[in-house]
């Protein structure tokens, strides 16, 4: 079989990396289709970067209008969103995080779901019947083994010396943000975190991304700060492998966190610019169940209007409780996702 792998994005790279490693493994003429297009600041795929990764794989370009089929790949494997321009051939869509909640599912694709949780909250979001489901699990899960010396799945066992906060993305149309009062909040809980770490002995780490635009005093006020320099693995999942606990905005960062064993503080603050997609109410609002799962993740304490006031303390994470969160959201951990995902793309 030869099988298609479309990269467009720089974060497609974490996704299907297990993908072409399993197809390579599984012995099949394996294609990169490699058609980037404009990104975000930080998002822009590399040619080079791709190649220092699979120096022997093919990389090839679409030729043609982009509805024409690319040359030589009996089955195409891209993230939903991207798949969008191309037909006329076997297509399996893989999902980044929430993406797939977003949109309604194409008739011409076959789709690999996360989980039963990923399933059953589709049909209830977009009212459509899903047959026959394939159940692959997260496929960044696959790169656990990668990011840690000591990655089990009964519970990480690197040294725990650190903290990781998670930068609040600015450029985005939200005006709490870019008020005096969301911007002194941000700072607020940046300062907490800071001293929290501190008064623990652990290192205080800024995880951040470029298109994120970070405030001046984050960018200077670190003792690590660290965009996305690896795609495989990926930095987040090798600077949460030492983490005690980790910062965000309830952001994808709880499944990172989970997976690799650190507990979670999620910051609620206003999402005006999203909360009303499909499914948005299930990741924003300071109610969302992925960032309040007991002995897993929380919220920090809010005070009027959802500012977050300042963080609690950290219970420890027990390792059934993360089994079953894990189980829920994010499918068999197993680093097999990428191959389940090549045995439906056989079987097509």
């Amino acid at each position: 079989m030869i099988l298609g792998v479309l990269l467009r994005r720089r974060a497609h790279l974490k996704t299907l990396a297990s993908v072409i490693d399993a197809g390579h493994a599984r012995g099949h003429d394996v294609r990169i289709i490699y058609d980037p297009v404009a990104a975000k600041k930080g998002d822009s795929l590399n040619r080079d970067e791709v190649t220092r990764i699979w120096p022997a794989t093919p990389i090839s370009r679409p030729r043609g209008t982009r509805e024409s089929r690319p040359p030589e790949v009996d089955v195409l494997v891209g993230v939903d969103a991207a798949l969008a321009p191309f037909s006329g051939l076997p297509m399996i869509g893989v999902d980044n995080f929430f993406d797939r909640w977003l949109q309604p599912l194409r008739s011409d694709v076959t789709y690999a779901w996360t989980s039963l949780t990923h399933v059953t909250t589709h049909r209830t979001l977009w009212s459509g019947e899903i047959h026959h489901p394939s159940i692959v699990g997260w496929l960044q899960a696959d790169q656990v083994s990668l990011a840690s010396v000591d990655a089990a799945m009964d519970g990480i066992r690197e040294p725990r010396d650190s903290a990781v906060f998670f930068t609040l993305k600015m450029a985005v149309p939200e005006p709490w943000r870019h008020s005096r009062e969301g911007r002194a909040s941000y700072r607020d809980i940046f300062e907490q975190a800071k001293r929290k770490a501190k008064d623990e002995g652990l290192r205080f780490i800024v995880k951040s991304r470029a298109k994120h635009r970070d405030p001046w005093w984050v960018r200077w006020r670190w003792a690590e700060y660290h965009l996305d320099e690896c795609m495989v693995p990926y930095t987040s999942l090798s600077l949460l492998a030492r983490a005690e606990w980790c910062v965000h905005f309830e952001s994808g960062a709880v499944w990172e966190a989970a997976l690799m064993g650190a507990y979670s503080y999620a910051i609620p603050v206003p999402q005006s610019h999203i909360i009303n997609l499909p499914g948005g109410r299930l990741q924003y609002g300071g109610d969302a169940l992925m960032h309040d799962w007991p002995a897993v993740s929380q919220y920090g304490m809010e005070g009027p209007g959802r500012v977050p006031q300042r963080i609690i303390r950290r219970p420890r994470v027990d390792q059934e409780a993360r089994r079953a969160y894990l189980d829920h959201f994010l499918g068999p951990c197993d680093g097999k996702a990428g191959e389940r995902v090549v045995q439906m793309a056989e079987g097509r």
